[in-house]
């Protein structure tokens, strides 16, 4: 009748989860570290009457469950039987799992589980309670009030049927050719499996890829012609794993899966990418690398590097200025234009954003920093007249490096020139203070960050990368193409 409210488990004969207390210990803080940081929303459950079986993060072997209390850590699969009901609440976020069904605690701070098989009756009141399913995921929305109710059922294909008993539902489907919709109570909606979510499995495309990374580092790539295919290495998980790219629009969706061993490869365009690296054991989720982010940029790598400082000048009219740099810091002029004339002295104050600052004596209202006078930052500066006890405005300079500029010129090989297997010299320089790295083993630099070494070409890629890195500004791939078409 849309106002039916959840029951408490014992009264149903079932287990009731409740959110773990506060406080943790030194043991359990560390374990979630060493999990990469998976959500700290720990389950503790209280059984009442009956059984559950469980398989925690990592176990191999399921234990059975009846009497007493029991933390349960995000990724842990749930296994309710038959007539059993159990009871998850995060916060005032609530629902009932019905056997016979398999559940996996999700990490998510907003979602209560993912359904594998079985079904929920779910409940969000002030907070939106939210469940995956294969083909999308249901929110029963908090800010209705009330508050909002839902039943979500999986058949034997996977299906889901949802089912609105009260306020507003909000039904996402992976499916691209479908739009999201809310459904009010008393109406339905079905969400079909795809083959990039849920229990259907999409392998890892067989293609070759031009670089193999490792999966879960943050990094940029350099190619000539992209899209780029880039093989991920997550030999890391002991069984399978799983690759999430994000939606670009909705950050905290999930916009595509692949799942694969040992490496699993994906194709991208130009732009910017966020994505995570999950490893499963079966369709759950043991252990998960934190959302990271990817660019793609179209470079031939063959810019020549600037041998002299960006030089610019700028005026303390109470404006805001950023300068970018490449490799060397810039040459800035400060000028006053409406100093009173006749005013002199002057005094060009300079406050940094670390609290340091600093008084310059000058004869006209104009000075000249030279290139490493003003290091990377953020600065205040000001003049003011000692005759008329004038003040200039104050305006804020920031000094950026320029990460998106290149970072090293290629002069060999040239693109498409080998083949998988052959003996290249890479050959070419760099900005000052950045490793270069060529299939794991770095490469000597002169005194002038300049580079001649002589590498072979892997045969299970088809492509060249050399590897950029710096510990401030990260991981830069600079690509080159094999001649093979495949």
């Amino acid at each position: 009748n849309g106002t039916e409210t959840l029951t408490d488990a014992e009264r149903l004969g079932g287990v009731v989860i409740e959110e773990a207390p506060k406080r943790e210990s030194a043991d359990a803080t560390k374990k979630k570290n060493d999990n990469n940081e998976l959500s700290s929303a720990a389950l503790d459950v209280s059984i009442g009457k009956g059984e559950i079986r469980v398989r925690g993060v990592g176990d191999k072997d399921w234990r059975q469950i009846s009497l007493g209390n029991v933390r349960l850590e995000p990724g842990t699969q749930i296994e309710v039987p038959k007539n059993a009901v159990v009871e998850v609440k995060r916060g005032k976020r609530r629902s009932l799992l019905y056997g016979e069904g398999l559940y996996v605690v999700s990490d998510e701070r907003n979602t209560l589980v993912r359904i594998m098989r079985g079904g929920v009756d779910m409940q969000g009141n002030e907070e939106d309670a939210r469940v995956l399913v294969p083909g999308g995921d249901v929110t029963a929305r908090g800010d209705v009030p009330g508050g909002s109710r839902s039943k979500v059922t999986l058949d034997q294909d996977g299906k889901a049927k949802v089912i609105a008993v009260k306020g507003r539902i909000k039904v996402v489907y992976r499916d691209p050719s479908k739009e999201s919709e809310t459904l009010k109570a008393g109406q339905d909606a079905l969400i079909a499996p795809t083959q990039e979510d849920g229990l259907n499995t999409e392998e890892t495309p067989k293609s070759y890829p031009v670089l193999i990374v490792r999966g879960g580092e943050s990094f940029t790539v350099r190619d000539p012609s992209p899209p780029v295919l880039i093989g991920f290495d997550v030999s890391s998980c002991e069984d399978r794993a799983m690759l999430e790219v994000m939606d670009q629009r909705k950050k905290t969706r999930v916009a595509s899966r692949l799942r694969g061993r040992g490496q699993i490869n994906a194709l991208f365009e130009r732009g910017y990418t966020r994505y995570r690296v999950r490893c499963l054991r079966g369709n759950a989720v043991v252990r998960s690398s934190r959302t990271t982010s990817l660019r793609v940029m179209r470079d031939t790598g063959k810019t020549r590097l600037p041998d002299s400082a960006p030089s610019t000048s700028l005026d303390v009219d109470g404006r805001n200025y950023t300068v970018m740099y490449q490799n060397l810091l810039p040459s800035i002029v400060v000028n006053w234009t409406r100093a009173p004339r006749n005013s002199g002295p002057y005094y060009l104050e300079i406050r940094s954003n670390s609290g340091s600052s600093k008084t310059l004596r000058t004869l006209r209202p104009t000075h000249r920093f030279n290139p490493g006078d003003l290091n990377e930052g953020t600065y205040k500066l000001s003049f003011r007249a000692t005759r008329q006890n004038a003040k200039s405005p104050a305006s804020t300079l920031r000094i950026r490096f320029d990460n998106a500029a290149p970072k090293a010129s290629l002069s060999s090989p040239n693109n498409a020139s080998f083949k998988p297997g052959d003996k290249v010299r890479v050959e070419g320089v760099t900005v000052k203070g950045w490793n270069v790295m060529v299939n794991g083993k770095t490469l000597s630099t002169d005194d002038n960050a300049r580079f001649n070494s002589t590498v072979t070409v892997p045969k299970n890629v088809r492509g060249l990368a050399v590897r950029l890195i710096n510990p401030r500004r990260g991981i830069h791939y600079y690509t080159r193409r094999t001649a093979s078409a495949d």
